[in-house]
């Protein structure tokens, strides 16, 4: 884990003190929101609730909504992006290629850098490199290119699943949990 400074330390907790006082959730929600472990990530959330906040009418009179009602927003415009990746990926990848996936990275927190490839964490995940041997593995070629032509709504839906998959791993098999969770396999 990386260390922080003194003041490094006291940043964060503001800015984790001001996300928890938008969402309205006081001290039992910071836990969570540390999970938000990059503090650009923190600073961006922040500024979107700003950003959203101030909205002034045809009229010219400021109209400002609730930070909670901007989250709430926020969330359920993600969650309609995320249905539409799953829907686009379905038919897109075998059985064995999400085994591939959840075996990278078994945990029901994936930590994710901006805009993170999967295609990039699977090269590292498995050490691949790009040589004559690759020729050898079709399985790994084969999933590199699908993972090389999925946009990134499709990125983050396709992880959003590995790490449902992972936080309700004992609702049933491979198949039967992501075809709950809206995803078909070729």
């Amino acid at each position: 884990m990386k260390a922080f400074s003194k003041k490094q330390v006291s940043s964060r907790q503001n800015k984790v003190a001001t996300l928890a006082g938008f969402l309205n959730k006081g001290k039992n929600g910071v836990e969570n929101i540390y999970d938000i472990n990059c503090d650009d990530h923190l600073d961006s959330i922040i500024e979107e609730f700003t950003i959203r906040n101030n909205h002034t009418r045809s009229n010219g009179k400021a109209e400002v909504f609730s930070s909670q009602h901007i989250a709430q927003r926020m969330i359920l415009n993600y969650i309609e992006v995320l249905k539409s990746g799953v829907k686009s990926l379905s038919g897109t990848f075998t059985q064995d290629e999400i085994g591939m996936l959840l075996n990278m990275n078994p945990s029901p927190i994936w930590q994710k850098k901006s805009f993170s490839r999967l295609r990039d964490m699977f090269i590292d995940a498995y050490n691949i490199e790009f040589n004559d041997d690759l020729l050898k593995q079709p399985a790994l070629l084969s999933m590199l290119d699908k993972l090389d032509f999925i946009t990134v709504t499709e990125n983050f839906a396709l992880m959003d699943l590995c790490e449902r998959f992972w936080r309700n791993k004992n609702t049933g098999s491979i198949d039967e949990t992501f075809e709950k969770m809206g995803l078909n396999f070729y």
